[in-house]
C-alpha cells in the first residue's frame, strides 16, 4: 500500500512556485520527538528540502498562521502522519483541509502515514476519531460546515494508499523506505531529460515545416528579444486548465514564456502597453483558439499585433485549436460567426477594425497546428509534451545559430546598466580598485554563457579576494540569492566536515535560513543542484585550492538558474581550466606605480597622495612592495603616525633585506617586530586558533585569560595585520600573514614541537 496519490494532471496549475519538496503535517504531542523527527532527519540527509514546523506550539482551536499556510502552498508533496490524537487538534485538521485544497487539479502528492491508528477509523471517524468529532459537533454547532470540511478531508486522505505503521513494524526500516520513495519522486519531478527524450520521438509525427506555411523562412533579428514565447488565450476558457499546464511545462524546459497573469478585461476595448511590448519582444507565439476566444476584443487585438510582427520579422506562430475546428476559426462559423455578428453591430462605425480581426483569424487558421478535442486518443498531457518539445527544439535552434559576435553584443547589452553603475564607484580606502572592478566587469560582460563561471587568479596578496568582495557587493542586489564563501581552503581543512560546513553555509546564505541542515557531502550536492537549478544566484568561492571543493560546491552550470554568476578565486590557474573549460579566467596584475603610491599613501597618511616632503621617501619605499597590494597596505600601516626619521630607518632596514632578495615575509617580519608583547600574543593566538572566528567570541576568551583583547585587536586591524568582516563580525587574517605567524611559533622549537608555545596538531599535545 506504499503508493502516492496525485491527480491525473501532467503539470501543476498552481501559480505558486514550490519552495519545499515536502511538507510534514503531524500531531506534536504524539510524534514530534520520536517518529516525525527521525523521518525529518532522514529526508534532510537525502537532500530533500522538507518543511517541519519546529517553532510553533500546538494551537488548538486557533486559526492557522499565515506562514504555515504559505509553506503548504509552496510545497510539492505532503506527508501526513495520522496518529491517535491528530484529530483532536483543529490546527492539524485545518492543515489537512489546506493540503487537500492545494492538490486539487495539480500533480502535487500526498503520502499518508497511519501511525498506530487504523485507516478505517480515520476514514469513517470511528473509535478515537469518532469521539473527537462528537465533541466537535457540539462545540461547533453554529459552524457545521467547518466540521464537515474536516470530516471530508480525513475521508479523502484515508482513501489514499499510504503506510500503516504499528508495533509489529520496524520504524527505522519504514522510514528508510519512505525516504527512498519520496527521494525517487522528488528526483523524477526535477529531471526532465527522460520526458524530453520521449517527447522528441513523438514530435516526428508532426512535420516541423508545416508551421511555416504562412510565414517567411528567414528570421529577422531587428527586434529586441525578451521572451522566447508569448501565449495568447481566452482566460475563462483555459487559464486555469490547459494554458496553465502548458505554461509550466514550457517554464520547466527553461523556455522564458510570457503569460498574462492579470485577469483580462473581457468586455474592454483597450489592451495594455505592457502586453503589446511583450508581443514585440517575443520570438514565438502560441495562440490557443478556444470557444470564446473571438468574444474578447482583447484577444483579437493581441492576435492582430502578433500577425503584424510575423509579417515584419518572419517570426513563428504555433496555433492550438482547443475544442474548436480550424474551419470554424478560418471561416468564422458557429460560435465565431455569432460573435462577429455582434462585433459588427457594436463597431458599426469602425468596420475596418472588425475586418482586421477576421483577417488575423484567417491567417492563423491557415497555419498547421494542434487540434485538441474530445475525440483524440492523446491526453492533454501528451499534447503538452509534444508542444513543449517542438517549441524547445525551435528555441534551441535559434540559440545555436547565434554568432559569437552577437552573443557578446547581447551580453554587453544585458550588463550595460551594471557597467554604468560601477564606473562611477570609487571604493573608499582602496585606491585603484574602481578601475580594476570596471576592467573585471568588462571582461565578465564578454561571456555569453547562460551561467557564467569566472576565475580570478594571481599570486598571494595581489588582491583577488578584495576584487571579488568589491564586485560582489556592487552587483549582489541583482540576484535572487547570494553567498560569499570566504577562505574555502582554510575552512575545508580546519573545520570538522569542512565541505559539508561550506555546503550548509552556501544554502543558508542563499535561502536566508540558518536552520538548513546538510547530512553529508552527497546530500549537499543534491540539495545545491536541486534547489538552485532554477534560481539566479551570485556565488563567490574564495581561495579554492583543491578540485573536490569545486565539485561539491559548484561543479556544473546545470546546478544553477539562468543568469547566475559563479566567481572563484585561486592561486592555481590550472584548477579552473580543469573544471570550467572555456570559462573566463581573469588574472589580477600588480599595481602600477601610480596606483601603488595612492594605496601606500592612503594607509600611511589617509590621503591618496603623500605630503610633498614625503614624496621621495614614499616612492623609494613602494619599490620594495613590488606592486603587491598586501605588502603596500602592511608597509603603509606600519609607517602611519611615524616621523620622517623612522621612515628613513625603515628604508635602510628594507635595503638590508633587499640584498638577500626581499620577500613579503620580510615586510611582515618588520611589522611583527614593532608590536608590543600583548599584541604579539594576540596576533599569534589568532594566527593559530581563531582565524575566521566571531570577534566577540575571541575577545571573551582572551579577556577571560587576562588580556586586553579589545585594544590589541584594534591595533592589529589598524596595522592591516587583521581584518574585521563587517557583515558577520568575524576576524580574518590573510593566509600569508597567518603562515608567517605560524612560522614564528615553529621557529621557537623546530625539532621538538612539544616545546613550542602553541600547538595546532593534537598529535604533538602531551
Amino acid at each position: 500500500m506504499e503508493n502516492f496519490y496525485s491527480s491525473s494532471s501532467s503539470f501543476s496549475s498552481n501559480s505558486i512556485k514550490s519552495t519545499h519538496d515536502v511538507y510534514l503535517s503531524f500531531r506534536g504531542v504524539d510524534t514530534r520527538n520520536g517518529f516525525t523527527s527521525h523521518l525529518y532527519s532522514a529526508l534532510i540527509r537525502k537532500g530533500i528540502l522538507a518543511f517541519m514546523d519546529v517553532k510553533l506550539q500546538e494551537m488548538v482551536g486557533e486559526d492557522m498562521a499565515s506562514a504555515v499556510f504559505r509553506a503548504i502552498e509552496e510545497s510539492e508533496s505532503y506527508i501526513v502522519v495520522l496518529s491517535e490524537n491528530y484529530a483532536s487538534s483543529t490546527w492539524c485538521l485545518n492543515e489537512v483541509v489546506k493540503i487537500i485544497e492545494c492538490t486539487e487539479g495539480t500533480e502535487k502528492m500526498i503520502l499518508p502515514i497511519f501511525y498506530h491508528v487504523n485507516p478505517f477509523d480515520v476514514r469513517k471517524q470511528t473509535g478515537r476519531f469518532g469521539k473527537v468529532f462528537s465533541f466537535y459537533e457540539e462545540r461547533f454547532s453554529d459552524d457545521t460546515q467547518k466540521v464537515w470540511s474536516w470530516r471530508n478531508a480525513l475521508r479523502r486522505l484515508a482513501s489514499i494508499s499510504g503506510w500503516h505503521i504499528d508495533h509489529t513494524r520496524d520504524e527505522a526500516k519504514c522510514i528508510h523506505r519512505i525516504t527512498a520513495e519520496i527521494f525517487e519522486r522528488v528526483t523524477s519531478l526535477r529531471k526532465t531529460e527522460k520526458a524530453t527524450k520521449r517527447s522528441e520521438e513523438k514530435v516526428e509525427e508532426i512535420d516541423s515545416t508545416t508551421f511555416d506555411s504562412s510565414v517567411s523562412q528567414s528570421s529577422s533579428s531587428n527586434f529586441i528579444k525578451t521572451y522566447d514565447v508569448f501565449m495568447s488565450f481566452k482566460g475563462e476558457d483555459t487559464r486555469s486548465g490547459f494554458t496553465s499546464h502548458l505554461y509550466y511545462a514550457l517554464s520547466e524546459e527553461g523556455i522564458l514564456t510570457y503569460m498574462d497573469d492579470v485577469k483580462q478585461l473581457e468586455n474592454g476595448e483597450g489592451i495594455s502597453s505592457t502586453l503589446l511590448e511583450a508581443i514585440e519582444e517575443s520570438e514565438y507565439f502560441i495562440v490557443i483558439l478556444s470557444k470564446n476566444y473571438a468574444s474578447s476584443v482583447w484577444c483579437l487585438t493581441e492576435l492582430v499585433k502578433i500577425i503584424e510582427c510575423v509579417q515584419i520579422s518572419g517570426r513563428k506562430i504555433f496555433p492550438i485549436f482547443y475544442h474548436v475546428a480550424p474551419a470554424e476559426v478560418r471561416n468564422q462559423r458557429g460560435t465565431f460567426g455569432e460573435v462577429f455578428r455582434k462585433h459588427e453591430q457594436r463597431f458599426i462605425h469602425d468596420l475596418e477594425k472588425v475586418q482586421s480581426w477576421r483577417y488575423a483569424l484567417r491567417r492563423v487558421a491557415d497555419i498547421a497546428g494542434w487540434l485538441i478535442d474530445g475525440y483524440s486518443r492523446k491526453s492533454e498531457a501528451e499534447f503538452i509534451e509534444q508542444i513543449t518539445a517542438m517549441v524547445s527544439k525551435r528555441v534551441a535552434d535559434v540559440v545555436a545559430k547565434k554568432t559569437s559576435i552577437s552573443k557578446k553584443e547581447k551580453a554587453t547589452k544585458r550588463s550595460k546598466e551594471n557597467v554604468e553603475e560601477i564606473k562611477i564607484v570609487a571604493v573608499e580606502g582602496l585606491p585603484g580598485m574602481d578601475s580594476l572592478v570596471n576592467d573585471f566587469h568588462s571582461s565578465v560582460c564578454q561571456s555569453s554563457a547562460d551561467v557564467r563561471f569566472i576565475g580570478i587568479f594571481g599570486t598571494s596578496g595581489i588582491g583577488k579576494t578584495t576584487l571579488a568582495r568589491t564586485y560582489y557587493q556592487l552587483i549582489s542586489q541583482k540576484f535572487e540569492g547570494k553567498s560569499f564563501l570566504k577562505n574555502v581552503r582554510e575552512v575545508s581543512k580546519k573545520k570538522e566536515n569542512g565541505l559539508v560546513f561550506l555546503q550548509t553555509q552556501l544554502l543558508s546564505e542563499i535561502f536566508k535560513d540558518k536552520s538548513i541542515t546538510v547530512g553529508d557531502v552527497h546530500n549537499g550536492i543534491d540539495m545545491i543542484r536541486n534547489s538552485l537549478c532554477h534560481k539566479k544566484v551570485l556565488l563567490v568561492l574564495d581561495d579554492v585550492d583543491k578540485l573536490d571543493q569545486l565539485k561539491v560546491l559548484a561543479e556544473k552550470d546545470s546546478w544553477f538558474g539562468s543568469g547566475s554568476i559563479i566567481i572563484i578565486t585561486t592561486k592555481d590557474e590550472s584548477l579552473l581550466e580543469e573544471v570550467y573549460k572555456g570559462s573566463l579566467l581573469y588574472r589580477v596584475n600588480k599595481l602600477d606605480r601610480r596606483e601603488a603610491l595612492q594605496l601606500f599613501a592612503w594607509k600611511s597618511f589617509k590621503s591618496i597622495y603623500p605630503p610633498e616632503n614625503y614624496i621621495t621617501l614614499s616612492r623609494q619605499l613602494i619599490e620594495y612592495a613590488n606592486g603587491v597590494p598586501l605588502a603596500l597596505e602592511l608597509l603603509g600601516s606600519f609607517l602611519w603616525t611615524k616621523d620622517k626619521r623612522e621612515w628613513a630607518d625603515t628604508l635602510d632596514r628594507l635595503k638590508n633585506y633587499y640584498k638577500k632578495v626581499l620577500k613579503i615575509d620580510d615586510i611582515l617580519q618588520i611589522c611583527f617586530d614593532e608590536l608590543e608583547e600583548l599584541e604579539k600574543h594576540i596576533f599569534l593566538d589568532i594566527a593559530y586558533f581563531f582565524n575566521g572566528y566571531d570577534k566577540n567570541y575571541v575577545m571573551q576568551i582572551m579577556e577571560n585569560s587576562g588580556f586586553r583583547a579589545r585594544i590589541g585587536i584594534r591595533i592589529l586591524i589598524d596595522k592591516s595585520l587583521l581584518r574585521l568582516d563587517q557583515n558577520d563580525n568575524t576576524l580574518w587574517m590573510h593566509e600569508l600573514i597567518q603562515e608567517m605567524g605560524q612560522e614564528i611559533v615553529r621557529k621557537e622549537c623546530r625539532k621538538e614541537p612539544e616545546g613550542r608555545s602553541r600547538l595546532w596538531d593534537l598529535h604533538f599535545c602531551p
